[in-house]
């Protein structure tokens, strides 16, 4: 062994916490001290350890440091079904198993699975003991749910009467020539510069000008944006 190795084993041993049970867990939550983010990541996509670790993670920083907003690699409108359970709003799923059924886009195994439906069954019980105060929520910070994007802003804007529906319409019908599929949308963007950003951008600003005032439930503006 080499003394650089030997160095390095040093260091390990000095730095590592040995992981027996969850509550060895607090060595980290003591390390967040006052940060606003913390990110937590994964060495395996879908991993049953990874999603028990993170969520038993996640639960002592919403507890112990007060964090109350989950982003996560997901999509958008899918986070949203289930973040509307966990919330509580009206005509939401009635069980997070419910809930997770909106993700039905690949790998659905991702987020649609037994560890996320324990954590979202905490968030939605943790919550109510929140009434008045600032719940916790899940969302989705993912860009590819593009046509299932556009469908759930259609739905919001009938859903709540909006004038901006007719326009929505019409600027989502710039990408019916792509075929549902953003690969093509791409491609004729980067090489023949065919975009529907102005159309969408547009949208989005006369959307903004009038946000909430179509919906009672505080985000769904948010989530039309």
């Amino acid at each position: 062994m080499t003394e650089q190795h030997q160095e390095l084993i040093d260091a390990i041993e000095k730095s590592a916490v040995r992981l027996d049970d969850y509550e060895d867990l607090d060595a980290l939550v003591d390390a967040v001290g006052d940060a606003r983010y913390v990110l937590l990541g994964e060495a395996s996509h879908g991993t049953s350890e990874f999603y028990t670790l993170r969520a038993e993670l996640s639960k002592r920083l919403i507890e112990r440091k007060g964090f109350d907003f989950i982003a996560v690699e997901g999509d958008w409108p899918s986070c949203y079904t289930l973040n509307r359970y966990i919330k509580g709003y009206r005509g939401a799923p009635s069980t997070a198993r419910d809930a997770i059924q909106d993700f039905n886009r690949w790998p659905t195994w991702m987020w649609a699975n037994r560890e996320v439906v324990e954590l979202a069954e905490w968030l939605h019980d943790f919550n109510k003991k929140k009434q008045g105060a600032r719940q916790v929520g899940f969302y989705g910070i993912d860009m590819y749910s593009l046509w299932e994007s556009m469908e759930e802003i259609i739905a919001y804007l009938v859903r709540t009467g909006s004038p901006e529906l007719e326009q929505a319409r019409k600027a989502f019908s710039c990408f019916e020539p792509y075929g549902r599929s953003e690969q093509n949308y791409a491609v004729n963007t980067a090489f023949f510069s065919a975009s529907c950003e102005d159309e969408v951008v547009k949208l989005l600003l006369d959307m903004q000008k009038k946000r909430g005032q179509h919906d009672r439930d505080d985000e769904a503006a948010l989530s039309g944006e």
